[in-house]
C-alpha cells in the first residue's frame, strides 16, 4: 500500500468498517507506523498515497465536520473516452509526462480561497441530510414578524406550525430571521425541551457548520440568550 499513489476503497468497504472519526484520522495522517514481517520493532513510514473511494450512493458525505477532506467526482459512463484496462503504454507515458511537467512548474498543492468556496457549494449535492436538518434549514428561511423576539414560545410555535403545514390562515411576516437559539428551534419544530441532549447536539452541529450563521449571545424577550446570529455579507468575506 505504501508503494501506491492511489489506494482504492471499492464500494467503501474499508471505510464502512471504521467510524467516521477513524476514517478522518487515517486520511489526515502523513505517516504510518507498522512492523514489517519478521521484524521486532515497528517503524514509521511516510504516507504518500491518496484514497479513492467508489460508491453508488450520491449522498454519501454524512459528517458535517469532515467533508473538506473529500473531493467528490461524479462519474458518467457517457463521457468515458478510454477504458482504464485498455489504455496503451504511450498514453500512460503521456499522462506521467504531463503530471511531471505540471509538478516541476511549481503547481500549488492547495486550493485557493475562491476554489474552496466553489468546492463547498459543489459538495452540497453529495451531503446527506435527514429530516431534522431539512426542517432546521427551512426554519431558518421562514419569514417572521418584526416583533418575533417578543412573542411567547407558544405564539412562535403556533406560527411555525402554520408555516410548515401551509395553513390557509397563515399570515406570513416580512422579516428574515437574524437570530435564533437551539432551544427555540427544539420547541417550535419538534415540541422538545432542552433536556433532549441528542436533538440539541444535532441542531448545534447543523448550525455550527452553516456558513450563514455564527455563535453569539443576544437579547430575546428581555433576557440574554445563547444562540446564533445571521452573518452579514461583509463578515462572510472575512471568515
Amino acid at each position: 500500500m505504501l508503494k501506491s499513489l492511489i489506494v482504492n476503497d471499492d464500494e467503501m468497504v474499508a471505510s464502512n468498517r471504521m467510524s467516521f472519526a477513524e476514517t478522518k484520522a487515517f486520511i489526515s495522517k502523513t505517516s504510518l507506523r507498522y512492523r514489517k514481517p519478521y521484524m521486532k520493532r515497528t517503524e514509521e513510514f511516510a504516507k504518500n498515497f491518496i484514497i479513492a473511494r467508489t460508491t453508488n450512493q450520491t449522498e454519501y458525505l454524512k459528517d458535517k465536520t469532515g467533508e473538506r477532506r473529500f473531493l467528490p467526482i461524479m462519474a458518467d459512463s457517457r463521457q468515458q473516452k478510454k477504458h482504464p484496462m485498455e489504455i496503451d503504454p504511450d498514453t500512460i507515458e503521456q499522462i506521467w509526462g504531463e503530471a511531471v511537467t505540471i509538478y516541476r512548474a511549481g503547481a500549488d498543492l492547495m486550493f485557493d480561497e475562491n476554489t474552496e468556496d466553489e468546492l463547498n457549494i459543489y459538495r452540497e449535492q453529495f451531503m446527506y441530510r435527514d429530516e431534522v436538518e431539512l426542517q432546521v434549514l427551512e426554519y431558518l428561511d421562514m419569514p417572521v414578524p418584526e416583533n418575533w423576539q417578543n412573542w411567547s414560545i407558544q405564539q412562535q410555535h403556533q406560527y411555525t406550525s402554520k408555516y410548515f403545514d401551509n395553513s390557509s390562515d397563515f399570515d406570513p411576516g416580512s422579516k428574515k430571521l437574524d437570530k435564533v437559539s437551539t432551544r427555540e428551534m427544539m420547541y417550535n419544530l419538534f415540541m422538545r425541551n432542552s433536556n433532549d441532549r441528542k436533538l440539541s447536539t444535532k441542531i448545534n452541529m447543523i448550525m455550527d457548520n452553516h456558513p450563514d450563521w455564527k455563535k453569539s449571545v443576544f437579547r430575546a424577550g428581555g433576557k440574554s440568550t445563547k444562540g446564533f446570529v445571521r452573518v452579514k455579507n461583509s463578515e462572510k468575506t472575512n471568515r
